[in-house]
């Protein structure tokens, strides 16, 4: 089932042709050309118990965060992220995260009220860069 995680509930078009016409595999992304497919927010899902957010989604990470602050505020999960624009830091930090480590590519934020997080990353670190 093809989806894309935003911030609405609405039909989008995700381009999955590489620039040479080949298909995008992990890379595609949601653009003005492409298939069309629906977009959910993370919201629209029920977790138990949420631990562990993981978004690289090609640059539509906010609209995704967006798309999941009830969730996010209610679990406050650890969220690792690829966030290659740094467009994610500030709406992080708005809802309470610290930017605690560092995998290639992918920033790990942690509630600043679960200092418990920081000890998971420390045990993680041999492939983890602590900040």
């Amino acid at each position: 089932y093809n989806s894309a995680l935003s911030n609405t509930n609405e039909i989008v078009r995700i381009s999955s042709q590489s620039f040479t016409g080949k298909h995008a595999g992990g890379t595609s992304k949601i653009a003005k050309d492409g298939l069309l497919t629906p977009s959910c927010k993370i919201d629209n899902f029920e977790y138990d118990d949420l631990k562990i957010l993981h978004l690289d989604i090609e640059g539509h990470e906010l609209p995704a965060l967006k798309g999941g602050v009830k969730t996010i505020n209610k679990h406050r999960p650890l969220v690792l992220i690829e966030d290659i624009e740094n467009a994610c830091e500030n709406f992080l930090i708005k809802m309470d995260y610290k930017k605690i480590a560092l995998i290639p590519l992918i920033n790990i934020y942690a509630p600043v009220e679960k200092p418990n997080y920081q000890t998971f990353i420390n045990e993680m670190s041999f492939i983890v860069h602590k900040l």
